[in-house]
């Protein structure tokens, strides 16, 4: 019978299957690795890319709000001067026509 010490034909086969089956889980884990990476910077890139966008809209929409304020406060001065100016009108004494001529 052997002792622990001294290795058997089955056991340097189990080491072997078991070495074998080591290194084969090793790539597969390599290759779900670099799957996970390549997945994970793909998604930082659409993320970057999703904010920039954002970003970008929100500038827009910015100016385009900074566009309408103003366009609101010259319409808003144009009215002030137009009421000033009827109701300066309303405040002139009517001509009649006769006194025109």
């Amino acid at each position: 019978t052997p002792t622990f010490s001294e290795p058997t034909v089955e056991g340097n086969q189990q080491v072997g299957r078991l070495r074998k089956e080591l290194n084969e889980l090793r790539a597969a884990l390599k290759n779900k690795d670099l799957e996970y990476s390549t997945k994970e910077n793909d998604l930082k890139t659409k993320l970057n890319s999703t904010t920039e966008k954002n970003a970008d809209i929100v500038k827009q929409v910015k100016s385009e709000l900074n566009d309408s304020q103003r366009l609101l406060g010259h319409s808003e001065a144009c009215f002030s001067a137009l009421a000033t100016e009827v109701r300066s009108d309303m405040n002139q004494p009517q001509n009649p026509i006769s006194q025109l001529s």
